[in-house]
């Protein structure tokens, strides 16, 4: 970050580049699941001290939502990687002014889930403030200091659909709890 050292050559590094070649595929598959459009895909934001350039940024429910895929291990638990990901969401969310977030991903090679992040403020300020602390150390040549684990916030596992007007999931709920 000071410039004493070349950035670290990420061309052979496998989950890296493995990552560059399923986000396109990812992007299409969640298009198709979902119906909405990925826009905006590699576009830069930043401000003074923070950079970041987005996967994507998507219209969900009337408001703009900063985009993201992952390509997980199949053994890895999606909240596990949900809250691994979750400082690099709300930098996004910060830099875009978004205060939603999908993160769209590949589990292994079997399983597919996208999961809506909604902004915290709380959270926000603690990875914000995390980062400043660390931008000062790199502004001073000062090695930065161990900083606490945060706690992501929890996302929902549920998803909201609107149904109006459809009578097909009516009828359909109405056979699950008869059955329920």
């Amino acid at each position: 970050k000071t410039g004493q050292t070349l950035p670290e050559d990420l061309s052979d590094v496998l989950p890296v580049q493995l990552g560059s070649y399923t986000e396109a595929f990812n992007a299409a598959w969640f298009q198709k699941v979902t119906g909405l459009e990925v826009q905006c895909r590699g576009q830069v934001y930043r401000n003074d001290t923070l950079r970041a350039t987005i996967d994507g940024l998507v219209c969900y429910q009337g408001n703009d939502c900063v985009w993201e895929a992952k390509h997980i291990g199949a053994f890895r638990k999606v909240d596990e990687a949900v809250q691994l990901y979750m400082p690099q969401i709300f930098v996004q969310m910060h830099l875009t002014e978004a205060r939603q977030a999908i993160l769209s991903i590949l589990h292994g090679t079997q399983n597919y889930e996208w999961v809506h992040v909604e902004w915290d403020d709380a959270y926000a300020a603690q990875v914000l403030a995390q980062l400043a602390d660390f931008h000062a150390c790199v502004a001073f040549g000062e090695p930065p200091h161990d900083a606490p684990a945060l706690d992501a916030p929890k996302v929902s596992e549920f998803k909201p659909y609107d149904f109006t007007g459809q009578n097909e999931w009516a009828s359909h709920a109405a056979d699950w709890l008869a059955s329920k």
